[in-house]
């Protein structure tokens, strides 16, 4: 990364920071989304502290927030999701799986529970099948994988860029599967 690019990231945190002191506490969706910038430009750096550092003060507003007057529990609950989900990420460049999936997990629950279908579960399933081949739960893999492509068929046609990108990765896996199972890297059950 170039020193312009770093210095970039750092005027920006330093501005979301000022933005998200100034903002009023109980402009409850301004806070959460400035601080789901933060989250998104401090894993890019792999700043990672930071990511979690603002994930807990994301965590204290959603659950001081359930059933607030101040903003809806659609909205929250939107905003919450793509800071779980930036946090995941970030679990995930840490190659902690376990916090990773977790972290996973609880964007894809709050998904579910929407009245909408939201854009980001297809990417929050793929995700997750990444995880588990890391984890090398390969079945688990497999169903993550084949969820994302169903999930994503319903809303894309099969040339749309996310489609492909998620159909070549699912074929990756499956090609190194069978080079491993022909290797005897791994043993089929």
């Amino acid at each position: 990364m170039s020193l312009d690019h770093m210095t970039n990231h750092d005027d920006l945190i330093r501005q979301f920071n000022e933005k998200f002191q100034q903002t009023s506490p109980t402009d409850i969706l301004e806070r959460l989304q400035l601080i789901n910038n933060l989250t998104t430009i401090c894993s890019r750096q792999n700043n990672f502290s930071a990511v979690f550092k603002y994930f807990n003060e994301a965590n204290i507003i959603y659950s001081e927030h359930q059933s607030s007057n101040l903003i809806t529990k659609e909205q929250l609950d939107e905003i919450m999701i793509n800071i779980l989900f930036n946090t995941a990420r970030s679990y995930y460049r840490q190659q902690n799986w376990t916090m990773s999936l977790k972290m996973f997990e609880k964007s894809r629950d709050l998904v579910r529970k929407q009245k909408y279908d939201n854009p980001v579960l297809p990417e929050i399933y793929y995700c997750m099948a990444a995880v588990y081949a890391h984890l090398e739960e390969i079945q688990m893999a497999i169903d993550y994988y084949e969820i994302t492509i169903s999930t994503t068929r319903k809303r894309l046609s099969d040339d749309h860029p996310d489609m492909q990108r998620y159909t070549f990765q699912f074929q990756l896996f499956k090609n190194n599967l069978e080079e491993a199972y022909s290797k005897r890297y791994l043993i089929r059950k």
